[in-house]
């Protein structure tokens, strides 16, 4: 005889069991995410103090701090290219307590060999977008880009310049007017734009690429000079000046820019979701004060202010983008496909 439709005693005994482990998996992360946060967060940052990064991000947490109600901190964590900061990330426990920030680099981890984590393995917040700008020390005998240029052809690949560790906005910037131009000098990196900012005033390196915001001290104490803002029009930077468009004198370039460099709050992406939609509301609720703002502007720096799946697509778009460039110019270390980045 035939059973008849339904569920039978055995089927119902393990659909029971099912259930049971489904509902006890829902209700701890439930029961985490409602008492979530109880102690400091610690966010670790992979680059040096003094940067953009990891300015902007301070502003940020303090005001996120107030809204979670609790402590949190930022560690600055340089070395690997960024890539120890990522590695203590995910050596801590997957509880929502530790997070991480960088600029651009964290997007080009895996091309670059910096990390073994996979760009998907990472919940990106996006903070701060900015221009950057090739600059030197104010008694350069560049006075203007185009000198810088005539230099650069007369002696190609051996002037020293820096561009913050590898992979980041400030060495691509480098690579696409390489790309667009022929152009280039020989690349020294150092662990954050700071460091390597301080190494132009030092005279180890002729000239620096990095972001307006990062020089912007410096540049109105005329310690460095700006020559050419890695845009397609000028940047008014108050209390120094207008500085032209680096376009105006290489307009091959016109077809690779706007390019700007952005930072991001990440934390792993396997952490419970009713955190994730915690953080995001601490952010969003972070970027609305008067202090961030101030702050932003301070480091000229605009605010991006999305999360969730807009964020993700803004993040893995960029990341696409910038590691099969990296790749295609042979300064990549992997294939984007290795990691299954689909071609922009």
């Amino acid at each position: 005889m035939k059973d008849k439709p339904g569920v039978r005693g055995k089927d119902l005994v393990w659909l029971l069991v099912i259930l049971f482990f489904f509902g006890f998996s829902i209700v701890p992360q439930r029961a985490i995410a409602k008492e979530w946060p109880t102690k400091t967060i610690t966010i670790v940052c992979g680059t040096s103090p003094g940067g953009v990064t990891d300015v902007t991000t301070r502003a940020i947490a303090a005001e996120m701090s107030k809204t979670l109600g609790v402590p949190i901190v930022v560690v600055n964590m340089p070395g690997g290219g960024g890539g120890v900061a990522a590695e203590n990330v995910f050596r801590a426990s997957n509880d929502g307590y530790t997070w991480h920030t960088q600029g651009s680099g964290f997007r080009t981890f895996a091309v670059m060999g910096l990390h073994a984590s996979n760009p998907k393995d990472w919940y990106c917040i996006p903070t701060t977008t900015y221009v950057g700008a090739i600059s030197v020390k104010e008694d350069s005998p560049y006075n203007t880009f185009p000198d810088l240029v005539e230099a650069l052809k007369k002696d190609p690949g051996k002037i020293p310049f820096s561009a913050s560790v590898p992979g980041t906005a400030w060495r691509i910037s480098m690579e696409i007017m390489r790309l667009a131009t022929g152009l280039s000098g020989r690349y020294v990196p150092y662990p954050g734009t700071s460091v390597g900012q301080i190494a132009v005033l030092s005279g180890d390196v002729h000239f620096v690429m990095s972001g307006i915001g990062e020089q912007a001290e410096l540049l109105k104490g005329k310690k460095l000079r700006a020559l050419a803002a890695f845009n397609d029009k000028p940047y008014s930077l108050k209390g120094y000046g207008e500085i032209p468009a680096m376009t105006a004198y290489l307009p091959n370039l016109k077809s690779h820019l706007p390019y700007q460099g952005w930072s991001a709050i990440t934390v792993r992406a396997d952490i419970p979701k009713p955190i994730l939609r915690k953080i995001d509301e601490a952010f969003l609720e972070a970027i609305k004060t008067k202090s961030v703002k101030e702050y932003c502007e301070k480091f000229e720096a605009d605010l991006i202010g999305i999360v969730g799946e807009d964020a993700q697509k803004m993040y893995l778009k960029q990341t696409s983008l910038e590691s099969w460039l990296l790749y295609d110019l042979g300064v990549a270390k992997k294939n984007p496909g290795e990691f299954k980045i689909p071609k922009p």
